[in-house]
């Protein structure tokens, strides 16, 4: 898998209001908006939860648009020509501009936008997760980050660490297998999460107990 190879590090603070909240950091990637198989109900749900929670705080994982992988983009970028290459970049840009109306419920609520090896480099050297991250106002992630999050309230705050990394081939043909291969990637970081994409499954698995405290422990953390 080609991807930028960039790793980075940032922190996000999150205001905590009453220690009665429920606070929710929601990752999410493989959209591939644009294919024939985008599921835009799912889509149109997803954005009625992060409507309706407005204590969720959401982080981008890659592959957000169904754009060319690496070797297809190498091969457009020397076979066509550079009228046609503008019109390419005219209709990702259009597209990309698409998307961004379906994300603006998570405005202000954007931890930051992690790449993918789906992402289209434009004409002016950003891929996808650049420009949404600058439209968006968020960070942008690379394809390897360490977040801090950061809970504040009165003073106090709770600290925690999430990585993801886009993901890259396994090779198991298992779900048990899938979560095996993201520990042995977890061992490599001291973090409370750790988040994966690109196989397109889904779940979650608890690989150690970790124990904070804080003058925040009546607030639930959901990820």
């Amino acid at each position: 898998m080609r991807t930028s190879g960039l790793f980075t590090t940032c922190t996000y603070r999150i205001p905590v209001q009453s220690v009665q909240d429920e606070y929710f950091i929601v990752p999410f990637s493989d959209v591939h908006h644009g294919h024939k198989l985008f599921c835009q109900s799912t889509w149109v749900d997803f954005a009625y939860w992060g409507k309706h929670h407005p204590t969720a705080h959401f982080i981008g994982n890659g592959d957000y648009e169904d754009s060319f992988r690496a070797h297809t983009r190498s091969r457009l970028e020397t076979d066509l020509e550079e009228d046609e290459r503008a019109a390419i970049h005219e209709a990702n840009l259009r597209r990309l501009c698409e998307f961004e109306h379906l994300m603006d419920f998570m405005r202000g609520r954007l931890i930051g936008m992690g790449d993918g090896n789906h992402d289209w480099t434009f004409a002016d050297g950003r891929n996808t997760a650049q420009v949404l991250a600058h439209d968006f106002g968020c960070e942008y992630l690379g394809v390897l980050a360490a977040v801090r999050i950061v809970f504040e309230y009165n003073g106090g705050c709770v600290p925690i660490t999430y990585v993801q990394h886009h993901g890259r081939p396994s090779g198991a043909q298992t779900a048990g297998g899938k979560f095996n291969h993201v520990e042995r990637f977890a061992r490599s970081f001291d973090a409370d999460i750790v988040a994966t994409g690109d196989d397109h499954k889904k779940g979650i698995t608890s690989a150690q107990t970790r124990v904070k405290s804080s003058k925040l422990d009546c607030t639930s953390i959901w990820i």
